[in-house]
């Protein structure tokens, strides 16, 4: 009896470290794909094979942690949102870390990776949902409005010019403003941010004006974008509706 009950408790045993093992297998691999997709929307220039020296690398990641805490703990104190407590903390944290990341990641290498994007159009519409259920129709439509807005100027730009002016990582980003603002909202961002491009191109033409060339510069519109959305985030008490 002794050595029966010892045997099926060895099996036992055996079967539950199949299943960790399993489970461990499913989670590496989970991982794998997630780290695969943040590599590949890396700048390719910028890794440690590419120039950049392992220990620059990890400064840098420090920063950018270290920034997006700062951006998150600044937003605790403005004091203007109308959304308060638990929604506005975790939306700051969200909206803050997404934000300065696709900042980065314009300026570095021209282009917002699907995988920020995408998540902060389904956090914004999360959060609607969760805060005001009731809006969460108005919030969808500007989601909308503001994806179709950029294909259709990308589109026409690229049938007058014969290329691609403006690229569809700004539609969907601003697809995301339009998630978090709503459509009361949305104008906002599209004036800060057409604001700031404007004067970030005459500031531009002025620096670079004996340089024959200064007008075939790419100017990025995703940090405009992200600077507008998260002003209109802290103070849309002030600015918005």
């Amino acid at each position: 009896m002794l050595g029966e009950g010892i045997c099926e408790f060895s099996e036992v045993r055996i079967e539950l470290a199949l299943d960790l093992n399993r489970l461990g297998h499913s989670r590496l691999r989970l991982g794998g794909k997630v780290v695969g997709q943040i590599g590949e929307d890396t700048p390719q220039d910028l890794t440690p094979d590419r120039g950049l020296s392992a220990a620059k690398s990890s400064r840098l990641t420090g920063l950018c942690a270290v920034l997006g805490v700062a951006v998150w703990t600044l937003s605790l104190f403005i004091g203007a949102s109308q959304l308060t407590g638990l929604v506005f903390s975790l939306g700051s944290l969200i909206l803050g870390v997404g934000l300065l990341s696709l900042i980065w990641f314009d300026l570095h290498a021209f282009r917002l990776p699907n995988l920020i994007t995408y998540g902060l159009i389904g956090a914004g519409l999360i959060l609607t949902f969760q805060a005001t259920p009731g809006r969460i129709g108005f919030h969808l439509s500007a989601a909308v409005l503001g994806y179709g807005l950029i294909w259709f100027l990308a589109r026409v730009t690229t049938f007058m010019r014969g290329t691609a002016g403006i690229g569809l990582g700004d539609a969907k980003l601003l697809a995301a403003a339009g998630a978090w603002f709503g459509l009361l909202n949305f104008p906002i961002v599209l004036l800060i941010s057409s604001g700031l491009g404007i004067v970030s191109a005459l500031v531009m033409s002025l620096v670079r004006r004996s340089a024959a060339d200064w007008r075939k510069q790419r100017l990025p519109f995703g940090p405009f974008i992200s600077l507008a959305m998260w002003l209109t985030w802290c103070f849309d008490r002030l600015i918005g509706f």
